[in-house]
């Protein structure tokens, strides 16, 4: 099966509204006051209170998911997505998308009086013309993903002499093996990161811990074999090592013994990852 039978791309964005602008004139002032030069820049925050927070906080979680999810593919923000964990991200990234929708629509029925409420919070500093109408608000949010293929080289036709096609297709290649490797290496890293960290801190036997410290090695258990669209042996031997250190994090505090045989686990696994 070729590549692009086993992954696509897919890209995310997501866009919010920051309601902070710059105000020139207080930074003038404040600097005059005090005599100073390149002293600051006075940011107004044009709306205060959880309404923004709770739609930058869905976006975020959003972006968390999108980049556990799938794997680095470019500079340019595309992710590679295996076929295998496409139902699944699909399904969440829906939710996220329809959350955050519904969120941006409450925003904007309650902007009008949320306005208001700034205009007496800032008092001298309300200007009106920091505020968009309420008709073009939403313009300002968005949370959208697109799937692209992923290019085969055999597709790659142009007008050109079959030398030249023969060498660009050869650099393609090329470049395709190269981000596949990126995109194993990227895996690996992930498990490594968490189970030295798990190693790390269970091997400091008063270290406090969250149980975050096991729930991100039983996400990768349960993810990496969905991403692992090329089936690397060395990857699948890292997720074998982890499955052991799926413990209760609360038997881990509760019982010293048996925190340190999981500390020593983890760290033989960290070694040979």
């Amino acid at each position: 099966m070729s590549l692009k039978e086993k992954c696509m791309i897919v890209n995310l964005r997501v866009a919010t509204w920051s309601a902070r602008k710059y105000d020139r004139k207080v930074s003038n002032e404040v600097a005059q006051t005090h005599a100073a030069q390149d002293a600051g820049r006075f940011n107004k925050i044009l709306i205060a209170g959880e309404a923004l927070k709770k739609i930058t906080k869905v976006g975020n979680s959003a972006r968390t998911y999108h980049y556990a999810n799938t794997l680095s593919w470019s500079d340019a923000g595309d992710r590679i997505l295996p076929s295998e964990n496409f139902m699944n991200y699909a399904a969440e990234m829906a939710k996220f998308k329809s959350e955050f929708e519904a969120l941006v629509s409450e925003f904007v029925s309650t902007y009008p009086s949320l306005k208001e409420d700034a205009r007496a919070r800032l008092n001298t500093l309300f200007d009106e013309a920091d505020y968009p109408p309420q008709e073009f608000i939403s313009k300002k949010f968005g949370l959208s993903f697109s799937y692209m293929p992923i290019a085969d080289v055999e597709d790659f036709r142009v007008a050109i002499s079959q030398e030249e096609t023969d060498r660009i297709k050869l650099e393609i290649q090329a470049a395709l093996d190269s981000r596949v490797k990126n995109a194993q290496e990227e895996m690996l890293k992930r498990i490594r990161v968490a189970v030295g960290n798990m190693a790390e801190a269970l091997l400091v036997p008063d270290k406090v811990f969250r149980d975050s410290l096991v729930g991100n090695i039983e996400e990768l258990v349960e993810v990496t074999p969905l991403l692992n669209f090329t089936k690397n042996e060395q990857i699948e031997k890292a997720v074998n090592m982890m499955k052991p250190l799926c413990v209760d994090p609360n038997q881990l505090r509760k019982d010293a013994a048996y925190r340190k045989e999981i500390a020593e686990k983890a760290k033989k696994a960290s070694s040979l990852i």
